[in-house]
């Protein structure tokens, strides 16, 4: 895929999304539909979760998902959320392992209260399984199939 330049963007962002989304199939990345959505809960816990793009709609970005999920209880008490798309289009521009970082460039660590694991399948009988802190370790749940 090829890089956007810095100083060209489209102004309306919609169709600069639809462009990189266009490119993105075009270019046979593997699921471009694949989107994090992150929400968080009343009680301010964030939390993200891998939901599959289903186009734009009034300007709005469309996906589906359980209405009883926590998902859908965290989007109605709180609608405002963010979606994450993620692209390999730096690979072109950077094709060894070597990329330039600049000096106000550093990390972050955060400790996980809970991890959640998404693997999806061509059936869309998706496995989700999120583990939470317990103690001193870990408890697990099957969240799907």
């Amino acid at each position: 895929m090829a890089a956007m330049r810095p100083l060209d963007p489209d102004p309306d962002p919609l169709k600069q999304f639809r462009a990189w989304f266009d490119e993105a199939a075009a270019a046979g990345v593997a699921e471009p539909e694949a989107v994090a959505l992150a929400t968080v809960s009343p009680e301010g816990v964030p939390s993200v979760r891998m939901v599959l793009y289903r186009g734009l709609d009034g300007g709005r970005f469309t996906f589906y998902t359980n209405y009883r999920s926590r998902k859908a209880r965290e989007l109605e008490a709180n609608p405002h959320a963010a979606l994450a798309f993620h692209w390999r289009q730096a690979e072109a521009r950077f094709p060894a392992d070597d990329v330039p970082r600049p000096p106000f460039w550093g990390g972050y660590g955060l400790l996980p209260a809970a991890i959640e694991f998404w693997t999806g399948f061509d059936d869309r009988l998706h496995d989700r399984v999120r583990y939470e802190r317990s103690g001193g370790g870990w408890r697990w749940t099957r969240l799907q199939p």
